[in-house]
């Protein structure tokens, strides 16, 4: 499970890479495994189906990054 906060606009989607696989945020259209409320979002890796990319073995004990990115209805993003 990983997660975070971010406030989305209506129109606005975030996508989150991590470990090789992309997950997308749209409040409007929740996938399995995936939460938004409240700008708490959350992805349970072992429910949720990437958006592209395949999540790597994760490793006990080994870091791993994670980048938000969002992206408004015209198109203009910002990643963390």
């Amino acid at each position: 499970m990983i997660g975070g906060i971010a406030a989305l606009a209506t129109g606005e989607t975030m996508t989150v890479v991590f470990a090789g696989a992309t997950y997308t945020i749209n409040p409007a259209s929740l996938a399995t495994g995936i939460t938004y409320s409240g700008g708490a979002w959350s992805i349970n890796t072992a429910t949720a189906t990437p958006s592209s990319g395949s999540l790597a073995t994760l490793v006990d004990g080994q870091s791993y990054s994670v980048t938000a990115t969002s992206t408004d209805a015209a198109g203009n993003s910002i990643a963390d």
